[in-house]
């Protein structure tokens, strides 16, 4: 007697589907995570965004002696402006791919709950991939670390099921 083949396994019907439970759960919790934290941080940006994008001059006397610079010269006041531009963006732009990386374990954790024939291992790697992503661009943020750990754990368990 032969196996199924690929295609019959991944088109198999609900009704030979199994559920996982626990893969789905682990990867869903680490994704609401790093979600919650993103969203939380992402809106704590933008609303401290607008305050510092005006010519603060504690900031700007923050960056100036961070860089060391003269923060009273007059031609560095563009260079720190710029510089803390950059950093505005560059915040902006890492919380929202953390975002991303949420909104993607999510949805595995979705799919993989009652997958049909090797979508398990499909979304499980996927969710392991986007876990590691947001677990390397956490900056050390310990919501999205956890999130990122039990995203992974869910992707690993669900690697390893048959």
């Amino acid at each position: 007697m032969q196996g199924k083949s690929a295609t019959e396994k991944f088109m198999a019907p609900a009704s030979e589907q199994k559920k996982h439970t626990l893969v789905a759960a682990l990867m869903i919790i680490g994704s609401l995570l790093i979600l919650a934290a993103g969203i939380f941080e992402l809106s704590y940006v933008l609303s401290y965004a607008s305050v510092l994008s005006t010519n603060s001059l504690a900031f700007n006397a923050l960056v100036a002696n961070t860089i060391g610079v003269n923060s009273t010269l007059t031609h560095n006041v563009t260079y720190v402006n710029n510089l803390k531009n950059y950093i505005i963006n560059g915040t902006i732009a890492i919380l929202a791919i953390e975002i991303i990386c949420g909104g993607v374990l999510i949805f595995s954790g979705i799919m993989v709950y009652r997958p049909k024939g090797s979508r398990l291992k499909i979304f499980s790697l996927v969710g392991i991939i986007f876990s590691l992503v947001s677990l390397i661009i956490s900056a050390g943020f310990i919501v999205f670390i956890a999130g990122a750990v039990l995203g992974t754990i869910g992707g690993i368990l669900g690697l390893m099921k048959k």
